[in-house]
């Protein structure tokens, strides 16, 4: 036994020995030289790799603008103005109010998960069900009225955060501004939404004047103007004109304006802007100059200093510290309240707006329900009929443009005026109305002629008008020219004489076919006005009566220019021999009439002999030259005397017990003639009753008539003969009761 073990042990000895030798030959064996590095291939050296890093997903975060949907672990926000993604590994001024999908969220939750406490809260602090109810309000439109008012603050903590970045940014570029209005409109519906938490409206209003503080540097004055609140002084308004003044430039004409409505100036204001105020800012807009300079002796004012502090102070989340911004001085400028309470550059300008204005303002004060209407749009100034018009007043424009197009004059069918106006079934407008359509169309530069203020008639359905082009740089408010009357009546009387040539469509212009009428003194738009006239009574001209007495109504200056223009006229050859005797009658008559004569002379009407049956109706012929009796006009005013005096004797022996009908005059004295209308003092007297009111019963009427002496059916037939002679048409329409014409009336007591 003890041999084996010898032999087991000599044998580990040999193999221990054997080992160490082979390690010295390993160690001191020689080796090779290395070769030149420029000997070895680059293809033989093996790359060196470390060990790579555990996989990380790359940060998502970003700021999503208003309208910009995203989605959080299936819970889409469709509105935006949130930071939402993978937060970086730095740190991030977002990274407290960031929306981080990798965070948990419950599954579902029960109403409204109440918060620690009522201030904004980091959303990594949030457990997985706050988290669900904070994502929940925000899908829902952020206007959820029962929510832990810490929610809001948290999403109010994300818009403070962006608000600082904007106003970091250079305050030219468009990009923040616009997002600043965004900002600026959701922080005006939080405040609006929560206005019963104080500490939700507090911290809006703040954010709200950090806003309009910027925007008062970087936007212009129109759009800054548009944002501002109405019925307040807002504070961008304040630090816009401040900055302008600071820098020695002129203030707009829009900023003055809305410090003038927010300051409550406007309630010292006339009528005119109260009623219709955004008229007036139309018409001032437009009128006043753009800018006002500065005064030079303005006084001394105050510094305006805004710093902006942020209202709550955001602890360290358990995620990442956060600490909210400092004390920031947001703009240093000048206050400029002092400067516009003793300085009112638009005083001037507002009494000429107000005067422009009154007729449109009392319209709409005896007329409250037609804004908009063609009557109303009537009385406003040309420059904003088209702006506060209704369809009615669009579509009547178009059509003008149209009918106006390439043409100086059109000529249209009335009804195609009357109708847009009155109605369908209106056939003539009144005298008012008339007079309103000619300022509603005279706005958008349109005249028509026969007019009422040329003609003393209104057109009617049934006849012929011409449109025509005003100038636009003449004011056709101005009194007509001392010739303008002369030439009305010239025309009218020519163009009764050409009613018997055939109609055509058109004619030729009055300034070829009466070269006498450039010797007028007219302006350049009455000419036009002639020219329309003449063409519109080539297709419906004036009974010859008519026209005989507008010549008659003329003034003796006006008859004796008339005569002169008369003699003028040059001679058409087909009718040469009426021609000449026409004008030689209408001379003669002129001449010899004396318009404002209350009554005729008996020597006069002596002197008269009776018209040949050929001679137009209503035209006074000269005298015979040998008359076949000669009457004594001494003789004749002396028998008239005596019977005068017969007739008062008379009238004493013979006396009524009840008072005579008319005036009270004696029984034996002559009826007063009207010489404008024909009319004896009694069917005068029945007018002018009758113009009163427009609808009489019979019997109302009769008795009028017997208080005159006169009965109902025969005077009513000879006043409707008048108004017939001088209007057309008859005063009045019906048997019981009975409708009286007002146009009629008011023309017959303007005769």
């Amino acid at each position: 036994m003890n041999v084996l073990k010898g032999f087991w042990h000599r044998l580990l000895q040999l193999i221990r020995g054997l080992q160490w030798l082979w390690t010295l030959d390993q160690t001191y064996r020689p080796r090779p030289s290395r070769p030149p590095l420029a000997e070895i291939d680059p293809r033989e050296i093996a790359p060196l790799t470390a060990a790579a890093p555990p996989e990380e997903k790359a940060p998502t975060a970003r700021w999503y603008r208003a309208g910009e949907a995203c989605q959080v672990q299936g819970i889409s926000l469709a509105d935006g103005l949130i930071y939402q993604g993978l937060a970086p590994r730095s740190r991030s001024a977002c990274s407290p109010f960031l929306l981080d999908p990798s965070l948990p969220l419950a599954a579902a939750i029960e109403g409204p998960v109440p918060l620690s406490t009522a201030a904004p809260q980091a959303y990594a602090d949030l457990s997985p069900q706050q988290r669900r109810c904070f994502l929940e309000w925000l899908a829902q439109g952020r206007q959820a009225p029962h929510i832990p008012v810490g929610y809001i603050l948290t999403f109010i903590a994300g818009l403070e955060t962006r608000i600082l970045h904007l106003l970091a940014q250079p305050p030219d570029l468009s990009n923040p501004v616009e997002e600043l209005l965004t900002l600026l409109l959701e922080l005006e519906r939080l405040y609006h939404c929560y206005l019963g938490i104080e500490a939700v409206s507090t911290w809006c209003h703040q954010l709200l004047e950090l806003c309009q503080v910027q925007l008062a540097r970087s936007c212009q004055p129109e759009t800054l103007v548009a944002l501002l609140p109405q019925n307040e002084l807002p504070l961008a308004l304040r630090v816009a004109l401040g900055l302008r003044v600071q820098q020695n430039q002129t203030l707009p004409l829009c900023l003055l304006w809305a410090w003038y409505g927010s300051s409550g100036a406007t309630t010292s204001l006339r009528t005119p802007a109260k009623r219709c105020p955004q008229e007036f800012e139309a018409l001032l807009m437009i009128h006043a100059p753009a800018s006002f300079r500065l005064p030079p002796d303005r006084p001394v004012l105050p510094p305006l200093i805004l710093t902006y502090r942020s209202p709550y102070s955001l602890g360290p989340s358990r995620s990442e510290p956060w600490t909210p911004p400092p004390a920031l001085e947001v703009v240093r400028t000048l206050e400029v309240e002092i400067l516009l309470k003793t300085w009112d550059p638009l005083q001037p300008w507002l009494e000429r707006v107000t005067h422009a204005l009154d007729p449109y303002s009392r319209f709409l004060g005896r007329n409250p329900d037609r804004r908009g209407s063609p009557a109303a749009v009537a009385w406003l100034p040309p420059e904003i009929m088209t702006a506060f018009g209704n369809e009615t007043v669009r579509t009547l424009q178009t059509w003008l443009q149209q009918r106006l197009a390439e043409q100086p004059w059109a000529l249209v069918p009335g009804r195609e005026l009357i109708h847009p106006w009155a109605g369908a079934g209106v056939d003539k407008l009144k005298k008012k109305e008339a007079d309103l359509l000619r300022q509603l169309l005279a706005g958008f530069g349109v005249g028509f002629e026969p007019d009422l203020a040329s003609t003393g008639t209104v057109f009617q359905a049934r006849h012929t008008v011409v449109l025509f082009r005003l100038d636009s740089q003449v004011s056709h408010s101005s009194a007509p020219s001392a010739d303008w009357d002369v030439a009305i009546a010239a025309v009218e009387f020519l163009a009764a004489l050409e009613m018997q040539r055939p109609q055509t469509e058109t004619s030729k212009p009055l300034g070829e076919n009466l070269p006498l009428f450039q010797t007028l003194k007219l302006r350049s738009e009455e000419k036009v006005r002639l020219e329309a006239l003449w063409i519109a009574r080539q297709h419906r001209a004036l009974p010859w009566r008519r026209a005989i007495a507008k010549l008659k109504k003329l003034t003796l200056d006006e008859q004796q220019r008339l005569i002169s223009l008369l003699d003028q006229l040059p001679t058409p050859p087909p009718q040469a021999a009426r021609w000449e005797d026409l004008q030689h009658q209408i001379r003669l008559g002129l001449a010899t009439a004396e318009p404002t004569a209350p009554a005729p002379d008996l020597a006069d009407l002596s002197a008269k002999t009776d018209s040949t049956p050929d001679a137009p109706p209503g035209i006074d012929l000269p005298p015979a030259s040998s008359p076949a009796l000669a009457l004594d006009a001494r003789l004749l005013q002396a028998r008239h005397q005596d019977s005068h005096g017969a007739a008062q004797l008379l009238a004493e022996i013979f006396t009524e017990d009840t008072e005579s009908p008319g005036d009270g005059s004696s029984l034996g004295a002559l009826p007063q003639i009207n010489s404008a209308l024909g009319l004896d003092v009694f069917h005068h007297q029945l007018l002018q009753s009758m113009g009163q009111q427009i609808l009489w019963q019979r019997s109302e009427l009769e008795a009028l008539a017997a208080e005159q002496g006169l009965m109902l059916d025969g005077a009513l037939e000879n006043l409707n003969d008048v108004a017939f002679d001088h209007c057309d048409e008859p005063l009045t329409e019906g048997e019981d009761p009975i409708a009286v014409n007002d146009w009629v009336y008011q023309s017959l007591q303007a005769a």
